[in-house]
Order: C-alpha cells, then sequence, then structure tokens
C-alpha cells in the first residue's frame, strides 16, 4: 500500500517542499451495512470507489477463531457518468459468494476475512487491499418496528393501522389485539406482507371504527406472529402502538334490560342465567360471568359465557352448571368490566354490572297478587298490578318524572334513557336502567 511521500527538490539554491498523496483502494460500504443479514447468506459485497482485478480468489468466514465457511471472490466494476454535472463515476464490488447459503444461528457473531493483497487497483498492481475483517451479528428478531400513527397520539376514528418493519416480512393469517383501557376487546385478523426493504402488516378494521373521548387504546401484533420472508426463525418482538380516543361524540353504553333472575329465584342450585340486551353486542376476546360469595370475599365460579340473538335482542347466557347454593353470605353475579363489546364498530364495553342471586330485584309480593315489573325497550312494564297501587318513577337526583295511581293491573311507563328509581306502592323500589 503507497503512504504519503515527502519529496524535497533542490533548484538553483532554492529549497521547496512538495507532499504528494499516492492513490489508495477507497472503502464505501459493505452489503450488510445496508441490509442486516435476515436471510441465508449466499453472498456479502464489499464496494470501493476504485476499479479493481482479483490476485487471490477466496475469503473465510470465522467464529471465533474456527473457519466456519470459504467463499469465491468475484470482482464487479461498474462505470457511469453523472448528468447533473457532466462527469463520470466508477466504483469496484468484491464479491464474497458461497456455494451453499449460509444460514447462521441468530443472535450470534461472525466475521469476514479477505486478506492483504487479495485484490487491486485495476492497472496498478502495486496499489492493493490491506486485511478486509469485517464483523456481523444475525439478529434476533425484526428489531423495531414503526407505523404512520405516532405512539401516543389522539385519534377519534380509523379504519386500518399498518406496522412496518426494516426488511422483507411474511406471516400465515394472524390476529391482531385491540385494548381498551387495558383489557383486550376485539380481534382483527392480519397477514404479513413485503416490498423491497420492507416488511409491514396491515390490520385492517373493515369499517371506520370510533375511539371514545379519552379512552386509552392499544393495537398489538402478538410477540412471534411476524418472521422475516426468508428466515421464518427470525420473528417480531411483540408491538404494541399506543393512542387515544378522541371521538367527541357520546357512544352508546352497554347495559342489559332484563335479567332471567328476576322472575326465577333458584334457592338450592344455580343453573343458567340469562341476560338480555337491546343492542347489538358481540363477547371479547376474554368473557366470563362470576359467581360470587354475597359478602364478596371469595369467587365460587367462573364460567364462560354464550352470546346467541333471539328476537330481536342479544342473549348472554352463563351456565353455572347446578352450582349449589348452601352458604348464608348469600351470592352475587358478577359482569366483569369488558366482557361484551358493541358490534357496530364502535368499541364500547360493558361496565362491571352484578345481581343477586335470589334477590326479588324486578318482582315483589304486593297485597295477595305477585308483580312483576321489567324494563322494556324505551320504559318499564308491570304485570299483575293491585287495584290502587301508585307507581312513581325518580331520576337520580330525586325529581320525580312519573308519578300515577292506573286502574289497570298491566301498565306501560315510556321513559327516556337512563337510570331511574321506580316505587310501587309502599313494598318495591328498585333501581333500574332504561335504554331505547
Amino acid at each position: 500500500m503507497k503512504k504519503y511521500i515527502l519529496t524535497i527538490v533542490v533548484v538553483l539554491g532554492l529549497t521547496a517542499s512538495i507532499s504528494a498523496q499516492a492513490t489508495e483502494l477507497t472503502f464505501k460500504q459493505c452489503s450488510l451495512d445496508i441490509r442486516a443479514a435476515y436471510w441465508p447468506l449466499r453472498q456479502i459485497d464489499f464496494t470501493y470507489q476504485e476499479l479493481l482485478s482479483l490476485n487471490d480468489s477466496t475469503a473465510k468466514v470465522y467464529k471465533g477463531d474456527e473457519v466456519i465457511a470459504e467463499g469465491k471472490l468475484a470482482i464487479n466494476n461498474y462505470h457511469g457518468h453523472d448528468s447533473s454535472n457532466a462527469s463520470t463515476t466508477q466504483q469496484g464490488t468484491v464479491k464474497v459468494m458461497f456455494d451453499e447459503a449460509l444460514v447462521l444461528p441468530k443472535g450470534e457473531t461472525f466475521t469476514v476475512v479477505i486478506d492483504e493483497g487479495t485484490f487491486y487497483k485495476e492497472g496498478e498492481p502495486d496499489i492493493d487491499n490491506d486485511e478486509v475483517r469485517y464483523s456481523f451479528t444475525i439478529p434476533t428478531d425484526l428489531g423495531e418496528f414503526h407505523t404512520d400513527i405516532v405512539d401516543g397520539s389522539t385519534l377519534a376514528k380509523a379504519n386500518l393501522m399498518t406496522f412496518y418493519w426494516g426488511t422483507e416480512t411474511e406471516s400465515d393469517e394472524q390476529q391482531a389485539v385491540l385494548y381498551r383501557e387495558g383489557v383486550p376487546v376485539r380481534q382483527f385478523p392480519f397477514q404479513a406482507t413485503w416490498d423491497w426493504d420492507l416488511g409491514q402488516a396491515c390490520v385492517d378494521f373493515g369499517e371506520y371504527i370510533k375511539f371514545e373521548k379519552g379512552v386509552n387504546f392499544a393495537l398489538e401484533i402478538p410477540e412471534g406472529t411476524v418472521y422475516a420472508m426468508y428466515r421464518p426463525d427470525i420473528t417480531n418482538k411483540k408491538a404494541v402502538l399506543h393512542f387515544v380516543g378522541g371521538y367527541e361524540e357520546p357512544l352508546p353504553s352497554i347495559n342489559y334490560v332484563w335479567c332471567s333472575l328476576f322472575d326465577n329465584h333458584p334457592t338450592d342450585v344455580l343453573g343458567e342465567v340469562a341476560f338480555y340486551y337491546n343492542q347489538a353486542v358481540m363477547l371479547s376476546c376474554d368473557p366470563k360471568v362470576q359467581l360470587w360469595y354475597g359478602d364478596n370475599s371469595e369467587m365460587v365460579k367462573e364460567v364462560v359465557p354464550t352470546l346467541t340473538e333471539e328476537n330481536g335482542q342479544w342473549v348472554l347466557k352463563a351456565d353455572f352448571e347446578k352450582t349449589p347454593l348452601t352458604s348464608e353470605k348469600g351470592y352475587t353475579i358478577v359482569i366483569p368490566y369488558g366482557t361484551l363489546i358493541s358490534a357496530n364498530g364502535d368499541v364500547v364495553v360493558n361496565s362491571r354490572r352484578t345481581v343477586n342471586v335470589g334477590d326479588a330485584t324486578g318482582i315483589s309480593q304486593v297485597g295477595n297478587d305477585a308483580l312483576l315489573l321489567r324494563t322494556t325497550k324505551g320504559g318499564i312494564s308491570l304485570t299483575g298490578l293491585p287495584t290502587n297501587t301508585n307507581i312513581t318513577v325518580c331520576g337520580l337526583d330525586g325529581k320525580v318524572v312519573y308519578s300515577e295511581t292506573p286502574n289497570a293491573a298491566n301498565v306501560t311507563v315510556p321513559l327516556n334513557n337512563g337510570l331511574y328509581i321506580v316505587k310501587i306502592g309502599n313494598a318495591l323500589s328498585r333501581k333500574m336502567y332504561i335504554e331505547k
């Protein structure tokens, strides 16, 4: 390799110092600097600014001090023209090629070595290479992802979200999980695809979903569901996009309008219990209904409910399989937060709801007649009302919205959406939620 040469020239008693730089090979890049080894290695390129020729034809790959592979060398020279400044460009590339692609263990480090003097500047054999020693590590995973949405930003609605990685990706059909306040509420199918130097997983919601204002959401691509196109063992870390709902208009809440326990009061064993909803709902990713002792000291049983549509209503059924009711503490059924989700695209879930087993919610004895009180779509319905019995309905603020003494056994009272206290004579007082 030629170095700097200092020449002293003496002419007619004058001394001049002339510094001349001998040309040497100028390294530009290795192909693994541009694209990490997310695939079986068939070739590694080292590019220089000069045109090149070969002296030798092999390179070695080491793991520590052990040679694990040898590669054949070839030169690819390029002459080009830059139209912007009418100049010419040139470069030479040393290609290290392997007879069989190297599938190297992920997470481990290897070194490519090309001996000194193996290649040189074309036409100038004395300008050759120093030893090339290049170390690289096989990635353990796909690395960091990015999206078009800034993590933590506010989002009113969306119909899809796309996750990107810095290499080509593939996957089978997988499921992305949408969380609302940390609770998984829905799954969406996706399948990873690729473009040049780019992998992507597009999660399509199928329609625009509104995200309730101020509520924390997250969309997750689970760990290990996306992989490098030619290395299925190199997969993604869990990828989570966090965002805050920004939809301004109120979204409908989810509350049942009737429960089978209102007119069926088990005393010895608890079987199937049904909850009726007037709005379209679906089960979340982790639905459950629980039976607790009445003092909430211990959970007795947890079951996975089913959901059916019957006569225009959605019916949540929990089968407690004839669980004995023997405790003097009583029992309470709990529908945990996030068991149900609205099915019309907007991500709204149920709040935690409870109902006492054996409680006369909705049914009572007034005089000698059995009175049945239940909610309907847009009001309440009373059956078996004794003569001269007053009905009073108050809002939670105490304001009376209805007070009558009807001369009929069956009465319907229309009400707006909301929570009310319903009083029937002096014998029954119930809190009831009304939804149109």
